[in-house]
């Protein structure tokens, strides 16, 4: 059964590094198969992107790599890499949420069969910067030649077994999978990731007050309600087709007073994106009425 998790990558000195979404996909002898879908949200300190192509990621037992293996972007841009190999240390899991330490070298295969090894500069400077004890140091630069290796021996799970996997992100969420994924980015205030859920015309109905757009939309959570530092909770929820429709609990903090209220809302979604969302406020649908 697919599930959300959060995959969270962060440097050897602490910070962050690249952090994503992801859907678990299933399990195997090689690992734990993770689905990165298209219009997913990559975000990292310095740099935030959101994926034009399919993606999956595996997550190997007390190995010191994670692998994606990334579909065809559309053009006219292809993307350059099919494989790309992230030399860590062993991901350990804590519930839904998946944490490694990104030890910079990467091994990649590009869509030409070629097998390169990356960031060799970046990991010859982080390990005096940031003090890799030795055994990390000779840990990663084993695995980059065993992954090498195994790119170049043409053996599973690089050649046939991803692509099951990668099969099945190469759809469009669901619309309970996008509600998840809205919900998910709501509770964490992240207008960039809730911005990636909705169509480009999508439109927000709370009580009397009507938002059409992305930028209106924006608008409405940076300047208006973040502020009121909301959470929802999921009571139940029903799935029908494209529609989606959904019993919360919203918790939120208005001139210092916190309140809770009961909330119905109503979602339409069309190719994997919400198209239209309906909210019925416990009372009132407006927050400032009582």
């Amino acid at each position: 059964m697919t599930r959300p998790v959060r995959v969270e990558f962060r440097k050897w000195d602490g910070l962050r590094h690249w952090t994503f979404d992801a859907t678990r996909l299933g399990e195997d002898e090689h690992g734990v198969w993770l689905g990165v879908p298209v219009g997913t949200l990559m975000d990292r300190p310095d740099a935030r992107f959101v994926l034009d192509y399919p993606s999956v990621v595996l997550v190997p037992r007390d190995q010191w790599w994670v692998a994606a293996f990334n579909g065809v972007r559309p053009p006219p841009e292809p993307s350059e890499i099919e494989v790309y190999i992230d030399m860590s240390t062993p991901a350990e899991w804590d519930g839904d949420v998946l944490r490694a330490v990104d030890l910079d070298l990467d091994v990649v295969r590009r869509w030409t069969g070629e097998v390169a090894v990356l960031d060799e500069d970046e990991f010859a400077a982080h390990r005096l910067s940031k003090a890799y004890p030795a055994h990390v140091i000779a840990a990663a630069e084993h695995s980059a030649r065993a992954c090498v290796d195994l790119l170049r021996a043409g053996v599973e799970p690089f050649i046939t077994v991803f692509r099951r996997y990668l099969a099945q992100v190469g759809r469009p969420a669901s619309a309970g999978e996008a509600l998840e994924a809205h919900l998910a980015a709501f509770n964490a205030h992240d207008t960039t990731r809730l911005l990636a859920g909705f169509a480009p015309e999508a439109v927000w109905i709370t009580g009397t007050d009507i938002v059409a757009g992305r930028p209106a939309l924006a608008e409405l959570f940076d300047t208006w309600l973040w502020s009121l530092d909301p959470h929802l909770d999921v009571v139940s929820t029903v799935v029908d087709g494209e529609m989606v429709a959904a019993e919360l609990r919203e918790r939120i903090n208005v001139d210092g007073e916190a309140r809770e209220f009961s909330i119905a809302a109503f979602f339409t979604v069309q190719d994997g994106l919400i198209t239209r969302g309906k909210i019925y406020r416990e009372g009132h649908a407006d927050i400032g009425e009582s």
